[in-house]
Parts: structure tokens; C-alpha cells; sequence
């Protein structure tokens, strides 16, 4: 039986370490490494910004997310830059599979503690493994989806009066130097102290406990022993830029997903959702039919559930931690009939056969993303272009594209700087690439804003891929072929160069369409039901000189995708049927 229970434990294991196993593709790692070995090298930590040109001293004293981004993350930072050098990318990808396997495996732990058995374990195990390889990331946010499991798990233990709970602050404070994400951590502390001092004003007979009380006040304060303190909570409340915010699309809620044909995020959400109210209920029911103080017993449970799952509204990059902290609460529904029945059906092999199931079907679905079948780097990242600066020995100011800034301070520092990168330490210049990529309306001094922009931080070459990460043209694209003083000189698998100063060769520009059209092409086949790469398919035609195709196009496309009626896709199709150009900044 033990070996049995082994066996389909390593068979989970195994199937979330082959889906783990692909390219790096979070846009921030490089900046997370560039700043790990600018630490080793200095022996200190930055205290100005040593990667963008566009990042001056009194932007960061005026600006408290500057020291954040640059100082907050130091421990992880060195973390992942000592690994880096020792076994390259590939021991990156390795940390971010031992990291999730960790997180699984806590939350196992978590399961157990609460009487759960093996096997109704592992059916648990499995959505929450579909939820963290669908957020598989290279950044220390991921370290934050361990230290919460492990956090939670902890917390339960100090509640039973079990020793294991005293290591919480320490964990506590190692999170405050991984990652800002811990303020989590002292919301929950925060929660659970309230909500202990609350029970006794209608729970008489219930007696406090001194020592959690105790510990959840040590450690509120271990949060202040970081570079930062809590200043990240001023950071997230006043600091925010909205244009920012906008062009990240992971700040994005759920339900923005649904106009892009993806409903991945809806379906996680709904079911969490269901779950945790499923839970509520379930306490109401004893309540009030049992006669127990169920709600007050479990009322600090309720309000972090109640938290986390309006942060999950908020944006998706919440929706790993809400099913990380629901999980093991609602385990109470899954204690009784459902483990009583899982454990009749392992007779026949029945939940095995499941389990077993799942993970086949993850590896299958995975096997063509994963380092099998591709490089440790995905081609997501300009690797041609860079090599073409670099032969070319290119100088100068670049204005890049805001996805690439990391990738571009790993290849180029300390030669090159970039304009912006995902640290965004300085809100002017995240406002101002927002407004250069979006080609705002706005002019100054006659002048069109985007051109405003780069001359006044003497641009004068400009990298960017034709489309964005939604399959949406890039709007600054068309001024940039239209006017002349800016000449096209490379035109790679996902990006274009432009550049003011006579560099060769010279491409003709039309060719920015022609990838354009390219690369909306990629975008379909992912996410049929977008309707943005079919309105850039539409818009490259039209530039081109080629409406009919344009036309014919969106035909075929609204004939073979249902889905796409009624949205801009059907717009753009009338607008051209009559003889009119579709805008541009249709989306």
C-alpha cells in the first residue's frame, strides 16, 4: 500500500516537473540577475539606479518605489545569481521547479495535518498544480507562492500549540527579504490578532491564546527588518501609474481575459470562488443547525479567504495565492463523505486511474513548450537583434520596448542602458514609453508627443516588435513609417530597429507590416478567439495596400470563429466593406 502511495506521488511530482521544464519567459529575471550580480560585484546594495539612462537622482528621492524595486528583492537577487553562476539558465529553471515542488509539497504536509489522507490529497493537489504551472515564473514573486503555503502552514501548527510553529517568524523574515509580497504575511498576522482579541466578546467561554497573540505581534514588527519596512504598502496605495498598470498584463483582472478569447483565469477564479463560498456555507450550516461557534472559531480563516479573494478580482497576479490559502481552509469539505468515498473507490483503482490521467495529459499538453523541444531562452526575446547591435557596435541612445528592458540590461550592461525595463523605478518614464508605444494623441510645440519624447532624451534608435503581447499593432508603428527622419535597418523574427543615424542596410519600412502580419499570424493560432491579431492582420493588409485581403481575411475569420461576431473583428470588416480606413487604435 506505502508503495503504491509512492509511486502515484512521484508520478504527480513527475508530471509537474516536465510541465515546469520549458523556456524562461519571465521578462523581469533579468533584471532580478543584472541586480544579484551588481550587489556581488559592489558589495552593497544600489541605492541609484545603475541600468537606465532615463532615471534621474530626484526622480528616485521623490519616488519610494525606487528604493523598493532596487534594494527589496537583494536576497533573492543573490540567490538566483549564485545559481545562475554556477550552472547557467538552465539551473534557473531547475530552482523554479524545486520551488513549486516545494510548494506543492507544504501544502501536502498542510493537507495531512488536517486529516486528509494520500489520495483525496493528491485530487486537491492536482488543480493547485494546474494553477502554478499555468504561473510558472523565474521572478521572486514565485518565492512568495512557497513562503505563503509554508506560512499558513506554520500558523495552523502554532495554533495546535505545536513547536514547528515557532520557526514563523523566522520564515517571516527571510520572505521580507525575498520579496514584497511578504506584507501578506503581516495582513494575515494582522487579521488573526484581531480576530483572536474579537472572539472572546461573543465566544464567553473561550480562553485567548497568549502565545499565538505573541507571536503574531513578533512578527508584525519582523516585517521592518528589510531595507524597506513596510513601505511597499504606501508604494502600492499612492505610487501607482495607471498608463503603467495598463500596459502589464498581469495587473489585469480575470474577466479582462474574456475580450481576448482566453477564459483560463475566469474558470480558475469561479471555481475558488465557489469553493470558498461553499465553505462559508458550510459554516453557517453548523452555526445554526449544530449549535457550535463555528463561524467564530473559524473567523480568521473567513476574513483572510474574504481578502484574498477580492485581491483575486483585482488582478490575476493574486488568483495563485487565494487558491494557496484556500485549499487547505476548505479541506473540512473534503474530509468526511468525499474522503470516505475516494477511499472506497481505490479499491478499484479508480482515483489512481485519475491521478494517473491528469498527469499524462499535463505532460502531453506540455511536451511541445518544454526544453525538449526548444532552448533554455524563448524566442519571445530579440536574441537576433541584439546580436545585430552588438556586430554592429551600435551607439547611442535606444528607446525599447517596455517587455525587453530586462533582457536588454542583462546583454548590454554595463555598455548600454535602456530606456525602461519592468523596475520602472521612475514614474515619468514609465508614463512617458507608455505614451511613445500608445502614440498619444496629446503634441507639444507642434510636435507630436512621441517624437517630444524621444528627442528630449536624445533618442535615436528605437527597438520594439510590431505587435504587443496581445496580438494588438503596436499604435507608434505607423509614425514611425511614415516619417522620414527615422530609417528601418533590421527586421528580425519579432522586432524591428529604427535608428536617425545612417547605419546599413536600409529596409524598406513597408517590411514592419509584412511582420507584423507575420506575428499576428503566431497570435491566432494560440488564441483564436482574440480579436486583436485579426484586426492587426486587417490594419498590416490595409497599410499595404491590401484591403481586399484585408476583407477577406476577417471574413474567413468571423465564418470560421463565431465567437469574434459582435466584436471589433465585425466593426472593421463594415468599415472596410464601405470604403473606409479602420482607426488605427481600434482594439
Amino acid at each position: 500500500m506505502q508503495l503504491k502511495k509512492s509511486i502515484i506521488i512521484s508520478i504527480v511530482l513527475g508530471a509537474v516537473c516536465a510541465a515546469l521544464l520549458t523556456p524562461i519567459r519571465d521578462n523581469d529575471l533579468f533584471w532580478h540577475l543584472a541586480t544579484g550580480k551588481w550587489i556581488v560585484e559592489h558589495k552593497t546594495l544600489p541605492e541609484a539606479d545603475p541600468f537606465a539612462y532615463t532615471t534621474s537622482l530626484k526622480a528616485q528621492e521623490e519616488f519610494v518605489r525606487a528604493k523598493i524595486i532596487l534594494t527589496q528583492y537583494w536576497l533573492a537577487n543573490l540567490l538566483q545569481y549564485g545559481i545562475f553562476s554556477f550552472s547557467g539558465f538552465n539551473g534557473i529553471i531547475i530552482l523554479r521547479v524545486l520551488i513549486v515542488l516545494l510548494t506543492l509539497l507544504v501544502i501536502f504536509a498542510h493537507l495531512r495535518s488536517r486529516g486528509l489522507r494520500t489520495l483525496p490529497n493528491l485530487l486537491l493537489l492536482l488543480p493547485i498544480s494546474f494553477v502554478l504551472i499555468h504561473y510558472k515564473g523565474d521572478r521572486p514573486n514565485q518565492m512568495t507562492f512557497l513562503f505563503l503555503a509554508l506560512f499558513l502552514f506554520l500558523l495552523d501548527a502554532l495554533k495546535k500549540g505545536e513547536k514547528k510553529g515557532y520557526l514563523l517568524p523566522i520564515v517571516y523574515i527571510l520572505w521580507a527579504n525575498m520579496h514584497g509580497g511578504f506584507i501578506l504575511g503581516g495582513a494575515i498576522a494582522g487579521l488573526v490578532f484581531a480576530t483572536e482579541l474579537f472572539r472572546p466578546v461573543f465566544f464567553r467561554t473561550y480562553l485567548l491564546n497568549k502565545k499565538l497573540l505573541l507571536f503574531m505581534g513578533l512578527i508584525c514588527m519582523a516585517g521592518f527588518l528589510n531595507p524597506n519596512g513596510y513601505n511597499v504598502i504606501y508604494s502600492m496605495l499612492f505610487e501607482t501609474s495607471q498608463t503603467q498598470t495598463a500596459s502589464i498584463g498581469e495587473s489585469k483582472g480575470p474577466f479582462f481575459f474574456i475580450s481576448t478569447g482566453n477564459y483560463l483565469y475566469v474558470w480558475i477564479q469561479s471555481i475558488s470562488f465557489f469553493l470558498a463560498l461553499s465553505y462559508l456555507l458550510s459554516r453557517l450550516y453548523l452555526q445554526f443547525t449544530k449549535k457550535r461557534d463555528s463561524i467564530l472559531l473559524a473567523l480568521d480563516e473567513i476574513f483572510i479567504l474574504l481578502f484574498l479573494s477580492v485581491l483575486s478580482f483585482t488582478s490575476i497576479r493574486y488568483i495563485p495565492l487565494f487558491v494557496i490559502a484556500l485549499v487547505p481552509m476548505v479541506s473540512p469539505l473534503f474530509s468526511g463523505r468525499f474522503q470516505a468515498l475516494v477511499l472506497r473507490l481505490s479499491r478499484y483503482f479508480v482515483p489512481e486511474l485519475l491521478i494517473v490521467a491528469a498527469s499524462i495529459w499535463t505532460i502531453s499538453t506540455a511536451y511541445n513548450d518544454t526544453l525538449v523541444k526548444n532552448a533554455a531562452i524563448s524566442s519571445y526575446y530579440p536574441d537576433d537583434a541584439v546580436q545585430f547591435i552588438k556586430e554592429k557596435e551600435i551607439k547611442g541612445h535606444f528607446f525599447n520596448y517596455y517587455d525587453w528592458g530586462g533582457y536588454f540590461i542583462w546583454q548590454f550592461y554595463p555598455d548600454k542602458f535602456v530606456f525602461i525595463d519592468g523596475r520602472a523605478v521612475s514614474l515619468k518614464t514609465a508614463d512617458a514609453a507608455q505614451a511613445v508605444i500608445s502614440n498619444a494623441d496629446e503634441k507639444i510645440m507642434d510636435k507630436p508627443l512621441y517624437a517630444a519624447i524621444l528627442d528630449s532624451y536624445s533618442v535615436r534608435h528605437i527597438i520594439i516588435p510590431p505587435i504587443n503581447y496581445l496580438g494588438d499593432i503596436n499604435y507608434v508603428l505607423q509614425p514611425l513609417v511614415d516619417d522620414p527622419d527615422w530609417r528601418l535597418i533590421f527586421v528580425g523574427r519579432n522586432s524591428l530597429i529604427f535608428t536617425r543615424d545612417p547605419i546599413e542596410p536600409t529596409y524598406p519600412k513597408s517590411l514592419s507590416y509584412a511582420l507584423a502580419l507575420s506575428n499576428a499570424r503566431r497570435v491566432i493560432i494560440s488564441y483564436p478567439n482574440n480579436p486583436l491579431p485579426y484586426l492587426t492582420y486587417a490594419k498590416a493588409n490595409y497599410q499595404l495596400g491590401g484591403a481586399s485581403n484585408a476583407i477577406k481575411g476577417l471574413e474567413e475569420a468571423l465564418e470560421k470563429r463565431p465567437a469574434l461576431r459582435g466584436t471589433s473583428v465585425e466593426k472593421a470588416l463594415k468599415l472596410l466593406q464601405d470604403g473606409k480606413e479602420i482607426p488605427l487604435k481600434m482594439h
